[in-house]
């Protein structure tokens, strides 16, 4: 019994323990280290790939965009070049329409005077090639055949109204002022010459901006207005007074059927109504008499 007491007595517990109790600590701080080191590598490594992710990232949005960018700009050039080759297709058809309804016009002309046999022939001759050239050019470039269907849509009440009788006596039940706003000096011709077969005498306007000095000055009842001219054309001319007059007359397009979305243009500038060349009397007439029928213009 006496040698356990001594045994205990000099038995040292911090020299046996605390050394182990170090060592685990030192392994423990050595495996939170080394776990440490790992993760902090581990979030290293990954920053650095979602890094070059997002530049991949903004790389591809760039190319993205510019390949947007790039698109946009073909359509529109498409579409400029597409529109640039119908204007140039829609001025030479309307070259062509304005030439050839002068001749037709002036052929119409011709035939109501005193022409022997061979000269009868010869002019109808030329009407003949000339309508079939128009039928060709406007086979060929017009295009417009749902605008024209708009615009036929007003002339449904004008079958129920009574034909238009061709006498210099029109005028006398239709009495209606007129304004022509026309730049070529045949087609000018060609419309005094139809006109006074129906009676009337009618101003002349050479172009859009005259027109509208006109139509200041005086109250025009009908205005016949062709679609080209020079300063300031038809649809122009329409639009400003539409906006400036408080008397407003009926605005009827003079038009070659030749430039694309012309009949389009006459109901958005605020047109009437509509009558293609080469002008046909019987046509000219019968818009009158719808016409004064609406403005109450009828004795």
């Amino acid at each position: 019994m006496t040698k356990c007491y001594y045994v205990l007595g000099n038995f040292n517990f911090f020299s046996v323990f605390i050394p182990g109790i170090l060592i685990d600590i030192i392994v423990f701080c050595v495996i939170i280290a080394a776990i440490v080191i790992f993760y902090s590598q581990r979030i290293k490594k990954l920053k650095h790939e979602l890094s070059e992710a997002e530049a991949k990232k903004n790389e591809l949005q760039e190319l993205f965009a510019n390949a947007e960018q790039l698109n946009k700009n073909l359509v529109q050039e498409h579409i400029l070049d597409k529109e640039n080759n119908e204007m140039l297709i829609a001025k030479m058809s309307y070259e062509i329409h304005n030439c050839v309804n002068g001749i037709i016009g002036m052929a119409n002309v011709l035939k109501d005077t005193n022409l022997n046999a061979e000269q009868a022939k010869a002019n109808a001759v030329i009407i003949s090639r000339s309508k079939k050239l128009l039928e060709s050019a406007h086979g060929s470039f017009n295009t417009e055949a749902e605008a024209a269907n708009k615009l036929n849509e007003t002339k449904t009440n004008s079958d129920k109204l009574e034909k238009a009788e061709i006498t210099a006596a029109f005028c006398k039940k239709y009495p209606l002022s007129i304004l022509v706003a026309e730049d070529d000096a045949i087609n000018q011709q060609l419309a005094k010459k139809w006109l006074s077969k129906l009676g009337y005498t009618a101003d002349i306007a050479s172009n859009g901006k005259e027109a509208l000095e006109m139509v200041s000055e005086r109250n025009y009842d009908v205005i016949l207005m062709d679609v080209l001219m020079p300063e300031m054309d038809g649809f122009e001319a329409t639009k400003m007074i539409r906006l400036c007059l408080d008397i407003q007359p009926t605005i009827i397009a003079v038009t070659a059927s030749a430039m694309s979305g012309d009949k389009d243009k006459c109901l958005e500038a605020g047109m009437d109504d509509y009558i293609c060349k080469p002008i046909v009397i019987d046509e000219l007439a019968q818009l009158f008499v719808k016409w004064s029928h609406e403005k109450k213009i009828v004795v």
